[in-house]
Formats: C-alpha cells, structure tokens, sequence
C-alpha cells in the first residue's frame, strides 16, 4: 500500500541524534543480511563485511543452497519456502543442515510449522501475520499505515502494530523495497528511527550506507540495529550469541565512546542474571549445526 502523505505523521525529521557514522567507518563494519532471495551463488558471492545471510530458497533450491551455504566464506542460513506438507517433511532431513526457518502464506501450513516448533515469516498484512502466529513482522511500512497523530501531539499506533508492540515481536524494515514500491519516496522518510523510539523491535534487511546517511545514524545507533537484526534472524539462540560476541561486539566497540560495545543501551542489563557459561547457552543446539556453520565447537570450550 502507498502511504497517505497528508494523513501520516512526519517521519523524514526524525533521527537517532548522535554523530553521524562516516562511510569509510561503515564500510569496514560487519553487516546482517535477513531475507534475501534470488541467486545465492550471487548474494553469497556478494557479502562482503556480512557476518551472517538468511537466504530463503524453494524446495527445488535447497540442495544447492546446502551445498553454497556448506562452502560459503559467511555464516549462511536457509530459510525455506513451505507451500505443502512435503516442504515442513524436509526439515526433519540430515541433510539440509544448514535450515533455520520458513516463510509461508498459507495458514494451513503456517499452523504445521508452529506445531513443529519452525520459526517462520508469514506474507500477508500485518494483522495475517499477527494471527498466524509468524516469529517476525515483516512490512514495516504497512504497519504505521494505521498510525495517526493524536490532538496532543502524538503517534497512536492501531491495534494490530499496539499488539506487535507489546508482545516484542520483532519487526523487520525493507527501506530499499518500501522505495521500489512506492510506500516511501526515500529513505529519510522511512519509519524505522520513530518506531524504535516508540519501542518497537526493529530489525532491517540489509543496512545500507545511504539508509545510515540518510537517517544520520551513529556507530552506536548502526550497533543497536545491527543487534535487534540478530535477535530477529531465525538462528539458534546460542548461535546468535557467538556472532554477537566474536563477530561484531569486537569491530564496533572501537568506535563507541568509551569503546564498550556492553554500554550501548539494549545489550546490557545491569539487573539481569549472571550470564550463563558456553555450555548453557548452546544447551539444545546440535553440535553439528554449529560445525556446519563454521563454529568449532572446541572453539566454545566444548568436546
């Protein structure tokens, strides 16, 4: 849908605030890429400074995408298309290690992967996706559609984006795709700085340098993104935590003042539980699913 511009709020003003992060610095800064699609001989060949890609493929792809992910120089993930029973049957194969999720529009099999316990995307409207019960919002510029400015001033969400909102549920912005589209006329008018004000979870596609540009983001705004990306990809909790910790807590902690990547707000809590050791936060997780993605597990101080 195309966004009313006399209807919506203004959100081309709206920025993190801090000092802008320079190009050269982005460039040299390790990226997420979450739902890609296409050619994954390509997106692969293509990551560069990428930590992780989540690439969706169809059944007829998968076998070659397991072979791209197995030799790939990332960390890649797959998340398959599932429009039948034969498609959520393939998770349960060896084979496809390299499996972390699905995405589906059918709400027959969205309900299948949910009993399988299969993180999955679902395509629709929000409020399809809310009621299938998807593990990520995806369509931000769809969401703030219902948003509205009361007469005191403020940004009221509608009952669908209040629902995602209070329950967490990560939501996943596409800036270069709501473009192509028509939902915004450019990047400085997307909705992602003001929707993580209001605190919703936001994650993004793929960070651009013309999006930081636009939007004036800082080291410490591009770590906090970065870091809700991850929570927002459908890798293993224990997973998700390894490249957080030697992949990108290492490269932005230079550039964050102070250079602690822990003081940025939303990574630490200072009232939180002692963090559990390797062996707890890979509790569940198959040893060779790490080993296929590139993990030793001895690395993480496991036999």
């Amino acid at each position: 849908m195309t966004l009313d511009a006399h209807d919506m709020p203004d959100f081309s003003s709206l920025s993190f605030g801090q000092p802008a992060l320079g190009e050269v610095e982005f460039k040299q800064l390790p990226r997420i890429v979450v739902a890609s699609c296409g050619d994954v001989d390509a997106v692969v060949a293509h990551a560069h400074n990428v930590a992780y890609v989540e690439h969706i493929v169809t059944s007829e792809q998968l076998a070659h995408a397991n072979a791209v992910a197995a030799d790939a120089p990332v960390l890649v993930g797959l998340v398959l298309r599932c429009e039948t029973h034969e498609d959520v049957a393939l998770f349960d194969v060896d084979s496809n290690t390299h499996l972390v999720g699905a995405v589906t529009n059918d709400p027959k099999i969205a309900e299948l992967l949910r009993k399988a316990f299969i993180p999955f995307h679902f395509e629709g409207t929000v409020a399809q996706q809310v009621i299938a019960g998807a593990s990520r919002i995806v369509g931000m510029a769809d969401m703030v559609g219902d948003f509205r400015l009361t007469d005191d001033g403020d940004i009221a969400c509608g009952p669908e984006a209040r629902f995602v909102l209070d329950r967490q549920i990560p939501v996943l912005a596409q800036p270069a795709y709501d473009c192509e589209q028509g939902a915004i006329e450019q990047l400085g008018d997307h909705p992602l700085p003001v929707l993580q004000s209001m605190g919703f979870k936001v994650a993004i596609d793929e960070l651009s340098f013309d999006f930081v540009e636009a939007h004036e983001l800082s080291a410490e705004d591009v770590y906090r993104l970065i870091l809700g990306t991850v929570d927002a990809t459908f890798l293993p909790y224990g997973v998700r935590e390894q490249v957080i910790e030697t992949v990108l807590r290492p490269h932005f902690s230079p550039l964050i003042a102070g250079g602690e990547a822990d003081a940025v707000e939303g990574t630490v809590d200072e009232d939180a539980p002692e963090t559990p050791d390797t062996h707890a936060l890979l509790d569940g997780v198959d040893p060779q699913l790490l080993i296929d993605m590139g993990i030793e597990p001895k690395d993480l101080g496991l036999n």
